[in-house]
């Protein structure tokens, strides 16, 4: 973060160029494509994982009370939130103010280093290296122990060492397809779970509200699924013709990436009309 901060900082005190104007669908809707670039974070898919290790660093710290366990976790989610914010609106600030220097790049840590070179040359990359490698590193660490935490459990019979070691080296391998190969190949699987994980998060919000009624969780996490592989199949080898055209004239938000939106809440309704006849499972 403070590496960020050294050389935003000193793009906003000593700008590369002007501010660009918005292109393609961020000129139309910046606010749903930048909800659909935020899927490349993968910042949502590892908050799941990662409040593992809060919740189970909090436990080990001494704290049994539900309640203050709760208070905690939600501060330091909040306290998350607000950093990675001030992160990527200071990342959008420096892409807006370098393309009349840089040009276009395919993705953003291009942008980045000539950024860095720019301001500081070999320095201002070695920078910028030093910047990423913290960053990756850190997350790098900490999604490897809570995956293999979570399947040591799930798979006892092989231990949490061998779930790193193997999450390790494939983790290598996929790394040297480079950002751009690794982007392409994981937006298939991101528009399909990317839906799933938002619709989960928000359910949990309101879980108190509906006492955490199973079909509701069911019906509205499967239509959500149904249009996450439709997203996946379009983004991975393309629909059908026919069937996207069904689905941009009928399903509202569709040929805007937000089609899931329309059945989750469908979902959610069915699930409490459910409720009403008589489902009165609970989530454990």
């Amino acid at each position: 973060l403070l590496g960020i901060a050294i050389l935003g900082f000193k793009t906003i005190v000593d700008p590369m160029g002007g501010l660009t104007e918005p292109q393609g669908n961020f000129a139309t809707h910046p606010f749903v494509e930048g909800f659909l670039a935020g899927y490349q974070t993968m910042d949502a898919l590892a908050s799941l994982v990662f409040a593992i290790i809060v919740i189970g660093s909090l436990q080990s710290a001494g704290v049994s009370n539900n309640q203050q366990l709760m208070r905690m976790t939600m501060g330091a989610g909040f306290l998350a939130a607000l950093c990675l914010a001030l992160v990527y609106a200071l990342i959008a600030y420096m892409g807006a103010h370098s393309v009349e220097v840089t040009g276009w790049f395919d993705n953003g840590a291009l942008v980045l280093s000539e950024i860095a070179n720019h301001y500081w040359g070999t320095l201002g990359n070695l920078l910028l290296m030093v910047i990423i490698f913290l960053a990756c590193l850190t997350t790098a660490v900490g999604l490897i122990a809570a995956c293999s935490e979570y399947f040591a459990r799930l798979i006892p019979k092989v231990s949490y060492n061998s779930f790193a070691i193997i999450f390790t080296l494939v983790s290598c391998g996929l790394a040297n397809k480079g950002l751009s190969g690794i982007i392409s190949f994981s937006i298939p699987v991101l528009m399909l779970l990317y839906p799933l994980t938002v619709v989960l998060i928000l359910l949990v919000f309101l879980n108190k509200f509906f006492k955490g009624r199973h079909a509701i969780y069911l019906c509205t996490m499967a239509l959500t699924f149904v249009i996450g592989v439709l997203d996946a199949w379009e983004a991975s080898l393309g629909l059908p013709q026919g069937l996207k055209a069904f689905l941009n004239s009928y399903l509202p938000w569709y040929d805007m990436g937000m089609g899931w939106i329309a059945p989750a809440f469908v979902g959610f309704v069915l699930g409490l009309v459910l409720v009403a006849l008589g489902a009165k499972k609970k989530i454990a």
